[in-house]
């Protein structure tokens, strides 16, 4: 048993991690993602929370950014992220999925764990 595919119905198969720039996968994968540019300054923290629908089909973005900000390391926060997900989905009989979560900090040095911090910002 492999992974899991998306199908068209020319029977064009796609995994789901490729989806991301495949033009000839099905038209239910959009090829072509949404980018967004940011300028920080050299004292501002900005806190790139990137996951997979196991995340966010259960937890809100308010939610993501209040546990998310509370952590000082990523890799710790990602970590958490990735079991509150799995924790809800379980206690609220959400089928099984796959929970995939990297945090990203662009200039952690200027990292302040208060969420209303003038310095941070959430994206």
């Amino acid at each position: 048993r492999g992974p899991l595919a998306v199908f068209s119905p020319s029977g064009i198969s796609l995994t789901m991690t490729r989806s991301i720039g495949d033009k000839d996968g099905p038209g239910s994968c959009v090829p072509i993602p949404d980018l967004t540019s940011l300028t920080l300054g050299a004292a501002e923290h900005a806190r790139f929370v990137l996951a997979s629908d196991g995340l966010w089909d259960v937890l809100s973005v308010a939610a993501v950014q209040s546990s998310v900000l509370k952590i000082r390391n990523p890799q710790v926060a990602a970590n958490r992220l990735a079991a509150l997900a799995m924790h809800k989905r379980v206690h609220t009989n959400r089928k099984p999925d796959d929970i995939t979560v990297i945090v990203v900090d662009v200039n952690p040095s200027s990292f302040c764990p208060d969420a209303l911090c003038s310095t941070c910002v959430m994206i």
